[in-house]
């Protein structure tokens, strides 16, 4: 389970309700905060925007083509990775 939190007045505020019984116990990872106006996805990886924006527009061609009709059997995909080697 992955959940955001931002931290206010020293304490953690988590953007959704969280429904953990009393007592659950759970580990916390921090993020490094960046200020970096090269990025423009939230820190989560290390991605220039260009990239990540390369890769947002391949994912949306890629749902476009889906919408469209336009895909095959992934048993043939396979095939074809297996015979290249």
């Amino acid at each position: 389970m992955t959940l955001k939190a931002t931290v206010i007045n020293g304490s953690l505020t988590f953007d959704d309700p969280l429904a953990l019984p009393d007592g659950t116990i759970v580990i916390v990872n921090f993020l490094e905060a960046r200020d970096d106006s090269s990025s423009s996805n939230d820190g989560h990886d290390d991605l220039s925007k260009e990239d990540f924006d390369n890769l947002h527009e391949s994912l949306e061609r890629g749902l476009a083509q889906i919408e469209a009709g336009q895909t095959r059997p992934v048993e043939e995909f396979f095939a074809e990775l297996r015979q290249r080697g």
